[in-house]
């Protein structure tokens, strides 16, 4: 796992030294190069998963994957790995295990009120998540909250719809918000440990 690290690290670095030609960030330096470590690696996660995409003839559901997991994970939190390697993996991991799963499985009209309504209560009791290297002021998780509710009701009210014209692209929806709820349980775990 050193070699993600090694990698992003130079990227980034080679990166914030190009952008400081004139030395203007000597203070910023660090969170400049932070900002940049972040951006490289989620460039790299999205170009993985719209490469699995492509290759398991599933790239409109990577785009899907892509675009909802960002939206909802910067507002409701979740489980944050421990190095870039873990975070991108993980992240391709579960869009694999869905396409494999969703090969084999098509939610019933049951399930899916079943996976609704238990992730409803999961995320309206959880969200957000804290992150353990970034706890929310209580202005701020107020803030989030209100979104979370927001969040939750945009995404059921898509579900619905996408049940009701029988849309194919339903069930990796159903499937995101049990990956999107799964992310919250581990960063909640995650959160209680360090507390400890």
């Amino acid at each position: 796992m050193k070699g993600d690290v090694v990698m992003i690290d130079s990227l980034s670095n080679k990166l914030v030294n190009y952008l400081d030609k004139g030395n203007y960030l000597d203070e910023d330096k660090e969170i400049y190069l932070h900002g940049a470590k972040l951006i490289i690696s989620e460039v790299i996660g999205t170009l993985l998963l719209l490469f699995l995409g492509l290759m398991t003839n599933h790239f409109i559901e990577a785009v899907v994957y892509e675009i909802v997991l960002s939206s909802t994970r910067s507002i409701l939190g979740g489980y944050h790995c421990k190095s870039y390697a873990a975070c991108i993996c993980t992240y391709a991991g579960f869009f694999l295990a869905g396409v494999i799963f969703l090969n084999y499985y098509h939610f019933t009209l049951m399930t899916i009120l079943i996976v609704c309504l238990i992730g409803s209560i999961n995320i309206l009791a959880l969200g957000p998540v804290d992150n353990v290297n970034k706890v929310a002021s209580k202005k701020k998780k107020d803030v989030f909250i209100r979104y979370s509710k927001i969040v939750l009701i945009i995404y059921l009210t898509i579900i619905a719809a996408l049940f009701h014209i029988h849309n194919g692209y339903l069930d990796i929806m159903v499937y995101i918000f049990i990956v999107i709820n799964l992310l919250m349980l581990g960063g909640k775990i995650d959160y209680e440990k360090s507390k400890k």
